[in-house]
């Protein structure tokens, strides 16, 4: 079951439009201000050649984990977001196992943000962690 802040429900709708998530198969478990959580069940879909998760999924995910989780602190003149630098290290993979991605913001100012992310595999052990950098646009940069 989700864990939605009511006053970040809006962030959801806008999740729940997210055609590739849909796609991998990702649900968002959590979302409050300055935190999201998304959890991708495992899948053959997601194995890549040496029949391992492909790690661009899982990085994909941390990083859509940290674009909601930044949105929750932007109001309703926000026009864009958008990452403008990742860097992860990946942890240990999986065969088999579900996955967990959990981002917070770790400072917002007016036009960048700066996100932590970590994610886990069901079984416990850490998969990936990351570092996020947003460019946050609004009305108000539209017009100038």
């Amino acid at each position: 079951m989700e864990n939605i802040s009511p006053d970040v429900a809006w962030a959801y709708e806008i999740f729940t439009q997210n055609r590739f998530m849909y796609h991998i198969g990702v649900r968002m478990t959590e979302l409050s201000r300055g935190r999201c959580v998304m959890f991708l069940p495992f899948g053959e879909h997601l194995l890549q050649s040496a029949r391992i998760v492909q790690g661009g999924a899982l990085a994909a995910v941390l990083d859509e984990a940290a674009a909601y989780a930044v949105l929750t602190l932007c109001d309703s003149s926000l026009k864009n977001l958008a990452t403008i630098e990742y860097k992860v290290n990946f942890l240990s993979s999986s065969t088999e196992h579900d996955f967990t991605a959990v981002a917070q913001v770790a400072r917002k100012g007016g036009r960048v943000a700066l996100l932590e992310g970590q994610g886990h595999w069901s079984d416990g052990r850490e998969a990936i962690r990351g570092l996020f950098t947003f460019l946050i646009t609004t009305e108000d940069d539209q017009n100038s």
